[in-house]
């Protein structure tokens, strides 16, 4: 099946293929689509003793006669109709089925051109990696400029067969690994040698958003981070997860909370909106806001430390907005200006959030805890320095 998939070209066989068991799961599993049988005339690919070869099909009294092209002593078949409808593969189907083998995790999606996105991957000591396949076929050309474009700095590209060439510089870190079917499973070595070559060192401490919980591992000791309310890491989890990946470069908190919402941060220093109409954007923006109080008020309640006035305070901005929200969209989106939060909110927000998951890991090993709000500071400015066994 691998070596059939092709830039640009659809994967099709007939039903007669299906007899194999595991191509006869994948149909029930609904990899393929039925179709309809060839025309006479038409030319299709069939298996004869485990070689695909090419056949001319006639139509003969409700039956197709095939006869091998090429060759000096051409073979001949003969199929009913049904054995000759044709199935083409559902790509998005086979890839999600190549993703759960190879323990790749969100969405598949197709980039154009024989390239597809199996998922995402945090792969050992390193950056969250994104996984793409490549087809046979993808020009050059194509593949250096969707890596180049890709915000993710960190890529495994998996191929079949020959490998895909390429001679371009680039400052992305990229992985290459092969697909192969083993057991009648989807498998690539590159995930297990990248763990085998990162089991001494960092591999031993890492964070995990994928898993629910999300965990921490501290020189192979497992630690259970906080989860929001809505059933997702909170943004302390995301600011140490960012601060991994980033390693000792300090940031400022402002910058830190701002890397999680990028949206957010081309909108500071603008005017706001005016008494003007709402565009379709401005409605969009002012859901996002509303949407990032109600999360941070959901912060402030899992925080046990949290003082009485500091959480009074998040309830009512966002009792504010919701007012502002029924005024705003019930008088043909009219608004008046809202002014963004200062550098100082966004240092006790992420300090919060911060400390959430420290008391977290301190509720299972207090001395582990300690050591990791101490590698965290204090400060406007965050600078993670783990404990070097921490060998991260």
């Amino acid at each position: 099946m691998l070596h059939e998939l092709s830039a640009g070209m659809p994967c099709v066989y007939p039903a007669c293929a299906f007899e194999v068991s595991l191509l006869a799961e994948m149909v029930r599993g609904g990899l393929f689509v039925p179709g309809f049988s060839p025309d006479s005339g038409d030319h299709i690919g069939l298996e004869v003793d485990g070689e695909m070869r090419e056949f001319c099909v006639y139509r003969v009294r409700g039956e197709f006669h095939c006869e091998e092209v090429g060759v000096v002593r051409p073979r001949k078949l003969r199929y009913s109709e049904e054995e000759l409808t044709m199935h083409t593969l559902s790509r998005a189907r086979f890839y999600e089925c190549v993703a759960k083998d190879l323990g790749v995790t969100g969405q598949v999606i197709d980039l154009g051109h024989g390239l597809w996105e199996v998922g995402r991957k945090r792969l050992p000591g390193r950056d969250s990696s994104k996984v793409i396949f490549i087809e046979a076929g993808v020009p050059t050309a194509v593949l250096e400029l969707t890596l180049m474009r890709d915000p993710f700095m960190t890529l495994c590209l998996l191929h079949h067969g020959k490998p895909p060439m390429h001679d371009w510089h680039s400052d992305k870190t990229l992985f290459r690994g092969v697909i192969e079917v083993r057991d009648g499973r989807y498998a690539s070595d590159v995930f297990e040698d990248l763990s085998a070559s990162q089991r001494e060192s960092s591999s031993a401490t890492r964070i995990e958003l994928e898993e629910l919980p999300p965990k921490l591992w501290i020189c192979g000791e497992e630690f259970k981070l906080p989860i929001s309310p809505e059933g997702i890491p909170t943004d302390g989890c995301r600011y140490l997860a960012y601060l991994f990946d980033h390693g000792d470069k300090p940031i400022t908190c402002w910058d830190l909370y701002f890397a999680l919402r990028p949206e957010e941060k081309e909108k500071i220093g603008g005017p706001g909106w005016s008494d003007e109409i709402i565009d379709e954007q401005g409605k969009l923006d002012f859901k996002k806001q509303l949407q990032v109080a109600q999360a941070e008020l959901s912060e402030a309640e899992l925080d046990p430390s949290m003082p009485a006035d500091e959480l009074e305070q998040a309830r009512d901005k966002v009792h504010e907005l919701q007012e502002q929200r029924a005024k705003l969209f019930g008088k043909a989106g009219r608004s008046r200006q809202i002014v963004e939060g200062d550098r100082g909110k966004a240092r006790q927000r992420v300090r919060k959030a911060l400390k959430l998951v420290i008391d977290k890991v301190k509720s299972q090993d207090s001395a582990t805890g300690a050591a990791l709000g101490e590698s965290l500071g204090e400060g406007d400015q965050v600078t993670f320095r783990p404990p070097p066994d921490w060998r991260l």
